[in-house]
């Protein structure tokens, strides 16, 4: 399934659009539609492990789009690269983020609605396509264990994993001396921080999530709670070696 964040202040355009693009695409559905990029920012920080796609105008209220890509740009959330497309009718505004790489392309709501259907179209199949690449793969994983995306610190252990899946030989690397310094440097923040945001996430997972699942995914007995090393190099080798869940 295909989701779609659609950020736009006029109804009845992204109305016409989105029902369009379903219509077509029976494994695509509107996750959520904002009109205000307040809204949109938060949607956008806390819940991308459910956002495919996102349809951005440019010209909202509170935050404009451009404001939004530049927040995404500074969190620098890998997942949503090539995955923007943006949706304006000001040259002047699309001139300012024409190279932003989480921008798959523009489309100017002057060039007719056929136009901005194949474009969002030509976007939708090559997510079709990417469904097993690795981000992906590791947001199913957190997810089956329920940690909580809104926490900074499950983003931290998804940047983890994905540093260990593409980068490392897992098995000689040390988390606190090669990884979070990594991620300390990308998030502009300590490693200590990263540490212990990974930790807290990593406690709340254990609360939330049935024990007869913890138990089964982590090869633990009652009442064991993993520790996030644990969690991370289990989940980097599932996903190298996949294994029936």
């Amino acid at each position: 399934m295909i989701n779609i964040l659609f950020v736009d202040d006029n109804y009845s355009y992204s109305k016409n659009i989105i029902n369009k693009v379903m219509e077509q695409n029976p494994d695509v559905r509107l996750f959520k539609f904002v009109t205000d990029g307040k809204e949109a920012l938060e949607v956008i920080m806390n819940e991308f492990d459910k956002i495919d796609i996102i349809l951005l105008d440019l010209k909202l209220p509170e935050y404009s789009g451009i404001d939004i890509l530049k927040k995404i740009d500074e969190e620098n959330i890998s997942k949503y690269r090539n995955s923007i497309i943006v949706l304006s009718g000001e040259p002047d505004m699309i001139q300012k983020i024409r190279d932003n790489q989480y921008v798959y392309t523009f489309i100017s709501k002057g060039n007719g609605f056929e136009y901005a259907l194949n474009k969002i179209y030509n976007l939708i199949e090559i997510k079709k396509s990417f469904e097993n690449s690795i981000e992906s793969q590791i947001i199913r994983e957190l997810k089956k264990v329920n940690y909580n995306f809104s926490y900074i610190g499950t983003k931290y252990i998804y940047e983890s994993i994905l540093i260990l899946c593409t980068n490392f030989e897992h098995e000689k690397i040390k988390l606190e001396k090669q990884v979070y310094p990594l991620i300390a440097n990308k998030y502009h923040t300590k490693i200590n921080t990263v540490k212990t945001n990974i930790v807290n996430s990593t406690n709340e997972m254990y609360y939330d999530c049935k024990k007869e699942i913890l138990n089964k995914y982590f090869g633990l007995c009652d009442d064991e709670k993993p520790t996030p090393k644990e969690v991370i190099f289990i989940i980097v080798s599932n996903i190298k070696h996949p294994i029936l869940f």
